[in-house]
């Protein structure tokens, strides 16, 4: 096997891959739908290619040497990932000291630590929901979880070839096409329903790298048979073909009904780009264009890069800003941090003759124990929140705030055997229930409360899979184990409630969730939509950014605070009772009654026909006569974000409206 000749159309692959993933983080929009949805597909094709590159640099090594070093290998692969990393990590732990506030920087100098050990990806898998949830777009290094997949395919691959390296070349084919089925079984089959899980496991991804492996290996006699069944100028169309497929699945994904095909024929399709594109084809001259070649060359800083700007915009409340041509304006500052990474960070360190591998390793290790430590200083002194210049109030007002105010859902898991039970089930606004039920002695004084994680149509799924685990796909593996585990004490329940954002695919679910939990012999009470609120800001310019603790409060030091805010920590004081009530009218106003109105008819006339128990909390948020929606009480906040959340200091409040407005004592036979 001959070195190979520089391929420009794979780094023109590569700079079509780093556009459509930066199309797809920056989300632009056009007539309110995502232009680019399924632009993650880039990251897929990296993973093809970095297989490629990676075999190429191995089978040249073991075909000229008949042997493998290890440590050059680690180290160029070190001298290629970490200095635009760890120039990337420096530069927001400096910038977060000074716009960050504590929780915030403290969620970032978490994230640092484990960027350092290149397990990223199972610190995000553990620490949120799904990949792109909400909370997620608050976390300037969530990308970098691909970094650590990859970083753990090159030691996996170190491993095996030492390990095996005698027997490799001989049967190379069978030991990688077997690793390939095994990873595409775990990603299809074994993980298909944990979806998060899935999405972050390197072994689930293995096959993509191992994709690559096998075009390199087999590219030689593979082209030459292709190229006999095929003349030059169908073997280009077809190139051109899969190329635009790329496009198409980018640009339509949401629209696409067999999306799982068209993905594998999308892999399929990027695949025999790399492998029959040359130097000569027609294909590759067309793509061998300067300014694709250069955005290949900049690929790996542009992809570092990327996702933070748009992150703190997010994180400081700026998101408003973000329309689509400010977001390509954005652009700019994106490519020439980029540039300079490329040319001041990542060339020199690649280059042997400047920094030599003795320095390397100590620039390495002193750069590796100055992130940590910093991180851990951020961690251990609460996010350094004398950094704010507020006064003291205000400033224990955040720091309190910071410190795990919510209690967790689970924590009554330990019943008390005299005590009759009830089991929330829900969403997160079946939690906010629950915490209402926590907060009302009366309930607390006979009952024990479970609470479990579940949208209402995947309680169906269990129904129907007959306590299989297997059928949860909008639920990660960690939540799935817990809602299992609270139907084991399904015979201890005496009143199962159900409470969640409402959709069409809860209420269409909800007669055979009622009567398999009537068949159970338990009382079900059906609790209605919660009204969202859209949050005004300041002067009406920005939106406030939430973070999801159920409680309202500003991300960054310099982000406009919503009126509530205002008062509650600029001046310490209520609005003025005029400017209460306009507060109020306006978020009424906000509210889509009429779509509200509709779910809740539907769910109460389910409810009806099965009986259960339709519990109507509308009244304890708005006044329908008086047109206005309370917003405070006292100086407790009620409300926290769009989704109708409600604040954790609020929630004892609101269960006393609770039993005040519907008798709930009643329902629960509490005298």
């Amino acid at each position: 096997m001959n070195k190979q000749i520089f391929r420009f159309d794979i780094q023109s692959l590569r700079a079509i891959s780093v556009i459509l993933v930066i199309c797809y983080h920056f989300n632009f929009i056009y007539q309110n739908n995502p232009i680019f949805s399924g632009g993650f597909i880039g990251v897929d094709i990296f993973f093809i290619i970095s297989g490629y590159v990676i075999s190429n640099i191995v089978l040249i090594e073991l075909e000229k040497n008949n042997s493998f070093e290890i440590l050059p290998f680690i180290e160029k692969r070190l001298r290629r990932l970490i200095p635009a990393l760890y120039f990337l990590l420096i530069t927001l732990l400096i910038i977060g000291y000074f716009f960050l506030l504590p929780k915030t920087y403290i969620q970032l100098g978490y994230d640092t630590i484990f960027n350092t050990f290149f397990a990223s990806n199972f610190y995000f898998w553990e620490t949120l929901e799904k990949y792109g949830a909400i909370t997620g777009i608050e976390r300037p290094l969530l990308h970098t979880w691909s970094l650590s997949v990859e970083w753990q395919f090159y030691i996996f691959t170190s491993i095996i070839i030492i390990v095996f390296k005698n027997h490799i070349l001989k049967n190379f084919n069978v030991f990688f096409i077997s690793l390939f089925a095994v990873s595409i079984i775990l990603n299809s089959v074994v993980l298909n329903n944990q979806i998060n899980f899935n999405f972050y496991f390197s072994g689930s991804r293995y096959w993509e790298f191992l994709l690559g492996v096998l075009i390199r290996y087999n590219q030689l006699s593979l082209r030459n048979y292709i190229n006999k069944k095929c003349s030059k100028q169908i073997i280009n169309l077809l190139l051109f073909i899969f190329l635009i497929l790329i496009l198409i699945f980018s640009l339509s994904y949401q629209y696409l009904v067999f999306k799982r095909i068209f993905f594998l024929i999308v892999m399929i399709g990027a695949s025999f780009i790399i492998l029959l594109g040359n130097t000569e084809s027609t294909f590759s001259k067309v793509l061998n264009t300067k300014f694709l070649v250069f955005i290949g060359a900049i690929s790996y800083s542009l992809y570092v890069w990327h996702y933070p700007f748009v992150s703190f915009f997010y994180i400081t409340g700026f998101d408003i800003l973000l329309t689509s041509f400010n977001k390509f304006l954005l652009l700019i500052p994106l490519f020439l941090i980029s540039i300079i990474s490329y040319y001041c960070v990542e060339n020199i360190f690649r280059n042997f003759a400047i920094i030599k591998s003795k320095l390397f390793y100590i620039i390495y290790f002193c750069f590796t124990s100055l992130l940590i430590f910093l991180s851990i200083i951020i961690i251990n002194n609460s996010g350094l929140p004398e950094r704010i210049n507020i006064s003291d109030d205000k400033k224990n007002f955040i720091i309190n705030y910071d410190k795990n105010k919510v209690r967790p859902f689970d924590y009554k898991s330990n019943l008390v055997p005299d005590k009759k039970t009830i089991l929330v089930l829900g969403n997160s606004h079946g939690g906010e229930f629950f915490e209402l039920l926590v907060e009302t002695s009366d309930i607390t004084k006979n009952y024990n409360i479970l609470y479990s994680l579940i949208q209402i149509e995947c309680i169906k799924n269990f129904i129907q899979e007959k306590n299989k685990t297997n059928c949860f796909r909008k639920l990660e593996f960690k939540k799935e184990k817990e809602f299992i585990s609270k139907m084991k004490l399904l015979d201890k329940v005496d009143t199962v409630f159900l409470k969640t954002r409402w959709t069409d695919n809860d209420i269409a679910n909800l007669k055979d969730v009622i009567q398999f939990f009537k068949n159970k012999k338990k009382k079900v009470v059906v609790v209605s939509l919660t009204p969202s609120f859209k949050i005004a800001g300041i002067y009406e310019k920005f939106n406030p950014k939430i973070e999801y603790d159920n409680f309202i409060i500003i991300n960054s030091l310099f982000q406009k605070n919503t009126v509530l805010d205002k008062y509650y920590l600029s001046e310490g004081k209520l609005p003025a009772r005029e400017e209460l009530k306009k507060m109020e009218q306006k978020y009424f106003n906000s509210i889509n009654w009429s779509r509200i109105n509709e779910i809740n008819n539907r769910i109460e006339k389910i409810s009806n026909q099965n009986q259960a128990v339709f519990l109507n909390d509308m009244n304890i948020f708005c006044n329908i006569n008086n047109e206005r929606c309370k917003v405070l009480h006292n100086d407790i906040k009620i409300h926290t974000d769009n989704s109708g959340h409600t604040t954790f200091e609020s929630n004892s409040f609101l269960a006393n409206k609770l039993i005040e407005n519907t008798n709930i004592l009643k329902i629960l036979k509490i005298k």
